[in-house]
């Protein structure tokens, strides 16, 4: 899991800008201490990685990274770095090798059912009844990881749709955030620079999703479609700024639009025709 922080509004710059994202790395980062997931270590570092190679100030990236580092050198537990060492040893673990097993067995349940998969929800039962291999542990299984659990329970359509929702997604993000960033003047002005920080920071939380997702079968669950969602927007607000066209604003009423009385969404008023 990776928490990030999203801000649209001014920027603090300067000194309290990074006292505030160290606080948050303080605050954020011992919780994931508290669970020995190895997805979730590798989902922290690809987040941070990424952060780090989008980030015009490599060396303060470097220095968060150094502080995230020395939070889990110092709340980590033996227990912690015990587990961690396991992905290394995967191939004498067992929770590694019943993964091993799911993987394959969605793999052939793919092949066999290229079109449509074993159905949607059904490879618990598919994996018990006609997947699980002779002598292996675990009867009822799910696939540990949601590209293989799409795979299998969707076939080859559904998993190419699945990785074009998740790194299409990122993809199309990123080239959103240089395209406004080229299309600005040079130096970049503060709102663009926030637009940009939030393409950035959205695109990095759907990659830790990408990565976390590889270990977890969370192929349909909530973040997926909240991320692809947030995504779309921000590239829409990024698509009307390089265009030079107002953002819609949801707080404000468009022009030919009133708001109801007692809140809710503004309504269009009608044109009225004098006799």
């Amino acid at each position: 899991r990776a928490f990030v922080q999203v801000r649209r509004q001014r920027v603090v710059t300067g000194a309290r800008e990074a006292v505030g994202h160290a606080a948050d790395l303080v605050v954020q980062a011992p919780p994931l201490l508290d669970h020995d997931d190895r997805g979730a270590a590798l989902a922290g570092c690809a987040v941070l990685g990424f952060l780090w190679l989008i980030s015009k100030q490599k060396a303060g990236s470097l220095l968060g990274i150094g502080v995230v580092a020395a939070i889990v050198l110092a709340f980590g537990s033996q227990a912690y770095f015990d587990r961690m060492s396991t992905i290394r040893d995967y191939e004498s673990e067992g929770s590694a090798q019943a993964r091993v097993a799911a993987w394959k067995a969605a793999t052939r349940m793919a092949l066999d059912n290229p079109v449509f998969g074993v159905g949607a929800g059904q490879f618990p039962m598919a994996y018990a009844t006609a997947y699980r291999e002779p002598g292996s542990g675990g009867r009822w299984l799910t696939a540990h990881s949601m590209y293989f659990l799409v795979l299998g329970e969707l076939g080859f359509p559904g998993i190419i749709t699945y990785c074009a929702l998740v790194f299409g997604g990122i993809v199309a993000t990123l080239a959103a955030r240089r395209r406004l960033l080229r299309s600005s003047a040079d130096p970049p002005a503060e709102a663009v620079n926030a637009d940009a920080r939030v393409l950035g920071l959205l695109a990095a939380s759907m990659e830790g999703f990408a990565v976390g997702g590889a270990f977890l079968s969370v192929a349909y669950y909530l973040p997926i479609f909240v991320l692809s969602g947030l995504l779309l927007s921000a590239r829409g607000i990024a698509r009307a700024s390089t265009a030079g066209e107002p953002a819609v604003r949801l707080d404000r009423p468009q022009p030919g639009t009133r708001r109801r009385r007692g809140g809710g969404p503004p309504v269009r008023r009608r044109a009225h025709s004098r006799a």
